[in-house]
């Protein structure tokens, strides 16, 4: 999935993420009951800088440590866990990432986007909000996500 990054209302730089898998001490939290990510989450499509054919990304995260990734024509699946930093806070891993190799909603190539594909993400959970930063820290630029 290819996602504006942006500064001050002003688009800076294009960078192509996708979404990880979560490991944490051996226990995959994925695929327990209380797993704060499992359901289907959409791009809040009011983020300053997003391009409009990105306003419609979808990712669902199943509780079985299993995610789908739908950016344009893109469909982008992984296993994932999960690994707990604080309440709320997450280091999201991804394993076995494939795609169908389309376009994604900038026109990214499927190989592009996955030879750029980030292997450790920063999560902030609050409910049905997400934030979904583009590195393992919370200081890397993020978008929000909310729960259908």
């Amino acid at each position: 999935m290819a996602v504006v990054i942006h500064g001050e209302g002003e688009l800076r730089y294009l960078i192509v993420f996708l979404v990880v898998v979560l490991t944490s001490c051996g226990i995959e939290e994925s695929k327990l009951p209380n797993n704060p990510i499992v359901g289907l989450w959409d791009v809040d499509p009011y983020q300053d800088g997003l391009p409009d054919g990105c306003k419609s990304i979808k990712i669902h995260f199943d509780e079985n440590g299993n995610l789908k990734m739908e950016s344009g024509l893109q469909v982008i699946t992984a296993e994932y866990t999960l690994e707990n930093i604080s309440l709320g806070e997450y280091i999201l891993k991804q394993k076995k990432v494939s795609s169908n190799g389309k376009e994604n909603c900038q026109n990214i190539s499927s190989e592009f986007v996955l030879s750029h594909y980030a292997e450790n993400v920063y999560l902030e959970v609050s409910g049905n909000s997400m934030l979904m930063h583009f590195g393992p820290s919370k200081k890397a630029p993020s978008f929000k996500l909310i729960r259908e």
